[in-house]
């Protein structure tokens, strides 16, 4: 061996230990998402109508603010998810404390929002399915669902609802990430 170079020492193997982490981060950061989901699709306003007894329904007194609710309900609860899977990972993996890093994590978690908005509704549709054949008088509750609101070319996409709802879920995961970012930067300054 030439003088003055070391042996080259084995690097000690990262990949299981990080794929074994990993394995225990992500339930963690599905879990805020799973429990929005369920929760919105249980407690959310719905619509209420009086069946006209031909399959068709007329919403009742108080009930044409439902949609606009159910909205703001999930959007609240989207951006308090995307708090609690930013403070998973920011508390599980220093790594991705940098920013390109975070900037991947703030993405993934705006997906996540956008696959819960998704869901959501497929779920609510699943649970609450309109009986078209009740009797006149009946009142029925409708499926919760976003609000269709009216955009310069007209009434809204789902796709655009569920971008809008990815970006409240981002914007928790944001502002949780500034503010942790900005006390440990305090911490540092003392």
């Amino acid at each position: 061996m030439p003088r003055g170079k070391q042996p080259a020492t084995p690097l000690p193997n990262m990949n299981k230990s990080v794929i074994a982490r990993a394995g225990r981060t992500v339930p963690l950061l599905i879990l805020p998402f799973v429990v929005v989901a369920a929760a919105w699709t249980i407690a959310a306003p719905r619509l209420r109508v009086v069946a006209l007894g031909d399959g068709t329904g007329s919403p009742t007194y108080g009930s044409s603010g439902a949609e606009v609710s159910a909205t703001i309900m999930l959007s609240a609860m989207l951006f308090g998810a995307g708090a609690a899977a930013a403070l998973v990972l920011w508390r599980r993996h220093s790594r991705l404390r940098a920013l390109p890093p975070a900037l991947w994590a703030w993405l993934g978690i705006g997906a996540l929002g956008a696959v819960t908005s998704t869901a959501s509704l497929a779920l609510a549709r699943l649970v609450f399915s309109a009986d078209t054949n009740a009797a006149e008088g009946t009142i029925i509750e409708l499926a919760p669902r976003l609000a269709r609101q009216v955009m310069t070319a007209g009434q809204s996409t789902q796709a655009v609802e569920n971008i809008a709802m990815a970006a409240w879920a981002a914007g928790g995961a944001l502002t949780v990430w500034f503010v942790a970012a900005y006390m440990s930067f305090g911490r540092d300054l003392r």
